[in-house]
């Protein structure tokens, strides 16, 4: 089963009509699954978000049925693969919590089961850690208490809770790269 494309990246539209690609197609299922493959080209879209946009799109409801069908079988849309490529991205490029990575996956339609196994490898101290380095050169010259208190909103919005929050300020002073003084 080929994986799903990582999030954000565009492809190539693999199937074109087979009368050459300027001909519009002749049936609205194929022109639905055209078009869903043009969406395809943009990025990796789940289900849920095909559906929608086909919906949107004017598509009948039996045209997008078998549409998806089509791309399901042949692994173009694979939800578990999405949710897994989402969070592993999520978390190497931009380290959030667990709780946040499953919510953004939720609102993109992926089930409550499937997005738990997905953000299950997340480790939020380690997360927390992560995102918080590159901050720290930026916020040296601010006075301690200050550089504390921002530290700890960004991790905060980032959707880390308190405890993890309080064990990486603790990390990062045991480690000698964090102010000293005040606390959150």
């Amino acid at each position: 089963m080929p994986l799903a494309r990582r999030p954000g990246k565009p492809a190539q539209p693999r199937l074109l009509n087979e009368e050459g690609p300027d001909r519009p197609p002749k049936e609205p299922a194929d022109a639905c699954y055209q078009a869903a493959l043009k969406l395809l080209g943009y990025r990796a879209r789940t289900e849920s978000e095909m559906r929608q946009r086909l919906t949107r799109k004017g598509f009948g409801e039996t045209d997008i049925e078998l549409t998806l069908g089509r791309l399901k079988s042949s692994g173009l849309i694979d939800d578990a693969a999405f949710a897994r490529s989402w969070s592993e991205n999520r978390s190497a490029g931009s380290p959030r919590s667990a709780y946040i990575i499953k919510r953004e996956l939720k609102t993109k339609g992926i089930d409550a089961g499937t997005a738990d196994e997905a953000v299950s490898a997340i480790d939020d101290g380690e997360a927390a850690y992560r995102a918080v380095l590159p901050r720290l050169k930026r916020l040296e010259s601010l006075p301690p208490e200050e550089s504390r208190r921002k530290l700890a909103d960004f991790l905060r919005r980032r959707g880390f809770n308190w405890n993890t929050i309080e064990r990486t300020l603790v990390r990062l002073k045991a480690q000698g790269v964090e102010p000293d003084e005040g606390s959150i």
